[in-house]
């Protein structure tokens, strides 16, 4: 599935890939909903519980979810340029979002950063 039939097809409207290979739903959401959204369950439960794991896990799934979001918010302003409605409150959401998660991912890793570069080799 190319983004050009991502953006040209309609809300709510089956995208003729889906259609031609006989799936119902589109492969990319399932493994989301499957694997990324119980890992971030998880790993935000061992963090409230303050285990270390939770830190192990919470930095590359905030990436992901930097990353996700910006790509998101990056689609949605070419659809709204290309004369698709979608309502601005719903790109400032996702910006919001997407920034948050960012600044979680360098809070997370700075320190991290500026430690390695305190150890002298």
């Amino acid at each position: 599935m190319d983004v050009e039939h991502r953006v040209v097809d309609r809300v709510g409207d089956t995208p003729q890939d889906l259609i031609d290979v006989g799936l119902p739903v589109n492969p990319v959401h399932v493994l989301d909903l499957a694997f990324v959204l119980p890992a971030m369950i998880v790993t935000s439960i061992l963090l409230w519980k303050r285990h270390p794991l939770g830190w192990l896990w919470a930095v590359p799934l905030v990436t992901f979810a930097a990353a996700m979001g910006s790509a998101i918010v990056g689609m949605m302003v070419v659809m709204k340029t290309t004369g698709f409605a979608v309502p601005a409150a719903l790109i400032a959401a996702m910006t919001l979002s997407a920034s948050l998660a960012l600044y979680l991912d360098a809070a997370a890793l700075l320190p991290t950063i500026r430690h390695s570069r305190a150890i002298p080799e």
